[in-house]
């Protein structure tokens, strides 16, 4: 395996080991978050398209979606136009659940409290590591999206992880952060 591979697996393993205590709150995975965040965004989505916005199996997103079928969380139906095909919505229970994760992640930051730990490097003051942070997350989100390009991935769940509403304390804003961004 190559070494930037290796890399990159680990960070992986890396953010769930640290999404899973806090997502447990909620009683959600980090991948049961993703596959109903995707939802909470396009209603009544095709099975295939989920599929295709997480990047991952048609099993894999079976056996999710039954899963989650069973805690009450999704429904599917068949597509009126085409009865081969299975459309996957929220229930109201999903959205609650969808809703307190997203309400979680936003009031207790640990992800970007995370991401400005590992990606701030030196010994300044907390402002710089927030705005080094910052630079830093941004030029990784884009040579992740290259690379994820470059090796053909389909998927395609984004994260509005710049929008201001996710900054982790609306006063700790860098001043220095470009405009429209947090």
């Amino acid at each position: 395996m190559h070494a930037v591979f290796f890399g990159l697996k680990r960070a992986y393993q890396s953010t769930l080991r640290i999404a899973h205590p806090v997502l447990a709150e909620v009683e959600l995975t980090p991948a049961r978050f993703d596959l109903l965040y995707a939802l909470r965004k396009r209603h009544r989505l095709l099975q295939r398209a989920l599929q295709r916005i997480l990047g991952v199996s048609r099993a894999t997103v079976s056996r999710m979606l039954g899963s989650l079928e069973a805690l009450g969380l999704v429904q599917r139906t068949r597509d009126e136009c085409d009865r081969r095909c299975k459309r996957v919505d929220l229930t109201v229970r999903g959205r609650e659940v969808i809703g307190a994760a997203c309400r979680l992640v936003r009031r207790t930051c640990w992800a970007h409290r995370e991401l400005e730990g590992a990606l701030a490097t030196g010994t300044r003051a907390e402002r710089w590591l927030q705005v080094h942070a910052f630079g830093a997350a941004g030029a990784l989100d884009e040579l992740l999206k290259t690379l994820l390009s470059g090796l053909h991935d389909t998927g395609s769940l984004e994260y509005r992880w710049r929008d201001p509403s996710w900054w982790p304390r609306r006063d700790a804003r860098p001043a220095d952060a470009p405009s429209g961004a947090p």
